[in-house]
């Protein structure tokens, strides 16, 4: 199973017990057809997410992605980033600009193979908290 197919088949499960826990607290039921399209949905939209924020840290010239980079992917939904903000002050992560000067690199020292994986770890580990 290669690493898409995991992450997919970890958010369906997560997907399920939100979806089936919302629903008994309701006093519904859901079908396993709409749980599946949730979490096709939810994962298809993470992925456009993770891509979006990347290119907004990339714009700035960072290799890391900052709550400034969510907040701004966020900003056509104002009630996601209010919730977004609050939690990243809630956690004590400060959004806006960066007090440190970044010295230009010449395109010799221009890292652009950054790793992927990383990327990912870092955006799953502001997720998870």
């Amino acid at each position: 199973m290669d690493r898409d197919q995991l992450l997919r088949k970890q958010l369906k499960v997560s997907i399920f017990g939100v979806a089936e826990t919302e629903a008994k607290s309701r006093g519904l039921v859901m079908s396993g057809p709409v749980m599946t399209a949730l979490a096709t949905l939810t994962f298809d939209y993470a992925e456009v997410l993770a891509e979006d924020v990347l290119q907004f840290a990339k714009h700035a010239k960072r290799s890391t992605v900052t709550v400034d980079d969510v907040l701004l992917a966020a900003r056509r939904n104002p009630s996601v980033q209010g919730l977004l903000a609050e939690k990243a002050k809630e956690l004590g992560i400060e959004s806006g600009p960066s007090t440190t000067k970044r010295k230009r690199k010449s395109k010799a020292q221009d890292s652009t193979a950054a790793d992927p994986d990383e990327d990912v770890r870092e955006l799953q580990d502001f997720i998870d908290s």
